[in-house]
């Protein structure tokens, strides 16, 4: 059965649309897809995230001390977030590993 010009163009629009909002999803995300959960694809890709933040984050802060000069109030408040991440990284580490219970 043939579909008739305004069967098609509704198609295409509810595509365009989709598409549309697939890639306001993506731009929020920063370009990963959300995604259903698979235990061992989704442990290498947090592994490889990890890794990746971690990389891409040193080499600007790197790159930026260079060429940045920080105020002692600067230095001591990226200390403390740095610090603060840590922990909080070093906690669900821990809760991973099962050192902390949730009871």
């Amino acid at each position: 059965m043939a579909l008739n010009n305004a069967e098609r163009q509704a198609r295409w629009r509810a595509k365009r649309n989709r598409l549309a909002k697939e890639a306001a999803a993506m731009q929020k995300t920063r370009g990963r897809r959300g995604r259903r959960a698979r235990p061992v694809d989704d442990a290498n890709a947090f592994i490889g995230e990890a890794y990746d933040f971690f990389l891409d984050y040193s080499q600007r802060l790197d790159a930026w001390r260079g060429l940045a000069k920080f105020s002692e109030e600067d230095r001591a408040e990226l200390v403390h977030a740095l610090h603060k991440v840590a922990n909080e990284l070093s906690m669900i580490a821990q809760d991973l590993a099962g050192f902390t219970s949730k009871d």
